[in-house]
């Protein structure tokens, strides 16, 4: 057992890699080709985990389960409370979102899902990365009713062909999928993308953004999510909104160039130093509107709209 809170809300992929069962104190996903049940103890916090099949080296496993969760490299109390000290919007909204914690995940599955993310929702992403695992994926088992499965490896995704992708409905992203795994491939595999983790940043951004339907944004999660970029900030126009009304950034233009991804990530590690990226996704959690009303309501803010931050202007009215 180890003290992770739960709901596991860093979810890390556009596929959740946990989600909660009948009874909310229990929640269920797959890591790598086994099952895993996560329950939670109220009393201490702690939380424990069943798998299935049982891993023939429990000990083993554990150690993949510390890594996959962070639980050894990061401790999430002390983070918070250096970033708390560093920056007043983060101790607004640390106490609404304690469990926030970017999971170590596995290239490969993190990759597609991201490229399935292209101009589109949270819903439909979802739906298509379990499509993927259901069509591709080696099953696992039942659990509470629902078929569980091993998100497939780059060889089993090499099987599928872009009509039969289309037929499953990826759309445009059909082309992006298989010309990627073909890429990968080529370049070495999983292994490939393990040695992407021993990388500098630039370098990083350069090699996945080779890959086909691979942005400069896509990248940058990639990145942080599964490559061990603890500084990588991805940057879409919700966070260049969180720059400029909680950072009072003057930024150059509209347009999410590279000049204004490479300012706005620079901010924050400024700010936040090695692990900027692990505070800018909890600051990104609470700006999401699912989050943010769970938020105390003098710390929820309104969009952007103006040339100062908004809480510059509700201050001078008070005034």
């Amino acid at each position: 057992s180890s003290p992770v809170p739960l709901p596991p809300s860093s979810s890390s992929s556009e596929r959740y890699p946990f989600e909660s069962t009948a009874d909310c104190d229990e929640w269920c996903g797959v890591i790598r080709d086994h099952i895993v049940i996560l329950r939670q103890h109220h009393s201490d916090g702690v939380v424990e985990y069943q798998t299935i099949p049982s891993p023939p080296k429990r000990s083993d496993f554990h150690k993949e389960m510390l890594t996959y969760f962070n639980l050894e490299r990061v401790q999430l109390e002390s983070l918070y409370e250096e970033f708390s000290k560093k920056d007043q919007r983060f101790a607004q909204v640390a106490p609404t979102f304690p469990g926030s914690r970017i999971m170590l995940q596995d290239p490969v599955e993190c990759v597609f899902s991201f490229i399935c993310s292209s101009n589109n929702n949270i819903k439909r992403i979802h739906s298509m990365v379990e499509t993927l695992c259901s069509s591709f994926g080696t099953p696992l088992g039942t659990f509470c009713g629902r078929e569980m499965y091993q998100f497939p490896s780059l060889e089993q995704l090499s099987q599928a062909t872009e009509s039969q992708l289309r037929e499953l409905g990826f759309g445009y992203r059909s082309r992006f999928i298989v010309n990627s795994v073909s890429k990968i491939l080529e370049n070495g595999g999983e292994k490939w993308l393990l040695n992407l983790r021993n990388c500098d940043r630039s370098e990083v951004q350069q090699s996945l953004t080779s890959l086909p339907g691979v942005g400069r944004k896509v990248a940058s999660c990639i990145a942080l999510f599964c490559l061990n970029r603890t500084d990588e900030i991805p940057v879409d126009t919700h966070v260049k909104q969180i720059a400029l009304r909680d950072y009072g950034m003057k930024l150059p233009g509209k347009s999410l160039t590279d000049r204004v991804c490479d300012a706005i990530g620079d901010m924050f590690r400024e700010k936040f130093g090695v692990y900027a990226g692990w505070a800018h996704t909890t600051l990104f959690v609470a700006d999401v509107k699912e989050f943010k009303k769970l938020l105390p309501r003098e710390h929820q803010r309104a969009v952007y709209k103006g040339t100062a931050p908004v809480s510059q202007k509700r201050s001078s009215k008070q005034k």
